[in-house]
């Protein structure tokens, strides 16, 4: 029984919003780098040298929150970022129609260790990677007004505009 009460303490911690909070990487650490191909067959890589990059996690999760994918319009709009829609492998056919919704960046196939080394379990999930390849924030984001404001937080368009 004390056992079983140790493992429900530590799946409701997980679970909670608390646990949702501890997500993602740490802002100023270095991003974890990785190489991966879109569905259109190009390479990918992060971090990316000299460049501010957004990463989505997302599987499925997009056809849902509609408000993303408009965020990602206005952001991809701006310009002076890469925009990268990560699903996992086995997600393939389903982040297939992404780009029929309107999702105006590429949907890069990562394997799954990728949302482990970012820390990632919730979708979708944000990370954006400054120019120097540290996390500059991390977090769920649900509406359009969550994503411009983690841009927001990182400064992405005050430096790409400078």
């Amino acid at each position: 029984m004390a056992l079983l009460a140790i493992i429900e303490i530590g799946k409701q911690g997980m679970l909670g919003h608390q646990g949702v909070e501890r997500d993602g990487l740490r802002s100023g650490t270095r991003a974890p780098a990785w190489q991966a191909v879109d569905l259109d067959g190009r390479v990918h890589v992060s971090p990316a040298p000299g460049r501010w990059q957004v990463l989505v996690f997302a599987d499925h999760s997009l056809r849902e929150f509609t408000e993303v994918v408009e965020g990602l319009r206005a952001l991809d709009a701006r310009g002076g970022v890469e925009l990268l829609i990560l699903a996992r492998r086995y997600a393939a056919a389903m982040v297939g129609v992404l780009p029929e919704l309107g999702v105006p960046c590429p949907v890069v196939l990562v394997d799954p260790a990728i949302y482990h080394r970012y820390n990632v379990r919730v979708m979708p999930f944000v990370v954006i990677v400054d120019p120097a390849g540290r996390i500059a924030v991390s977090s769920l984001v649900n509406q359009q007004w969550q994503l411009a404001r983690l841009c927001q937080l990182a400064g992405v368009h005050e430096r790409t505009d400078a």
